[in-house]
């Protein structure tokens, strides 16, 4: 029994091996029937071959200028990067702290002015009629007074 099992196996390695020998000879004979000589098969291989290495070789170039490039533009980047960040500290914020720094002396001069103003309406006012000046002077000197 046991040899019959070895035999058995024995048998179906030599039928896979006979069908892939078969498959061969099927497409050597589908081939032939086309009218392509393996002649011809074999160099048009060898040309696509060739036309594959120069494809390949030449895409391998690209691919390594690419890398090279990417790699220039890499530290170009970093370099502005960094002449960005070193403007950024020493003029930018310094020019936004000065910026908000004028903006308060500019609301402080406008309310200024406009206190200004209304000391002015209230002088002209005061010399176009005697008697308005007569009750600002008694309303200043009770202020003054007061204090």
């Amino acid at each position: 029994m046991p040899q019959l099992e070895i035999e058995h196996r024995e048998q179906k390695a030599k039928i896979i091996h006979l069908e892939d020998e078969l498959k061969v000879v099927k497409w050597y004979i589908a081939v032939m029937e086309e009218g392509k000589d393996t002649k011809k098969i074999i160099e048009e291989h060898y040309k696509m071959m060739k036309e594959y290495k120069r494809y390949r070789e030449s895409t391998e170039r690209r691919i390594d200028r690419l890398i090279a490039e990417n790699i220039k533009l890499e530290n170009k980047y970093r370099e502005t990067s960094a002449t960005l960040y070193k403007l950024q500290n020493d003029v930018a914020k310094p020019l936004i702290v000065e910026i908000s720094k004028r903006e308060k002396e500019i609301i402080d001069l406008q309310k200024e002015v406009k206190e200004r103003t209304i000391n002015l309406k209230i002088l002209f006012s005061m010399i176009k009629s005697p008697k308005m000046c007569s009750i600002v002077h008694r309303t200043q000197s009770k202020l003054f007074t007061k204090k």
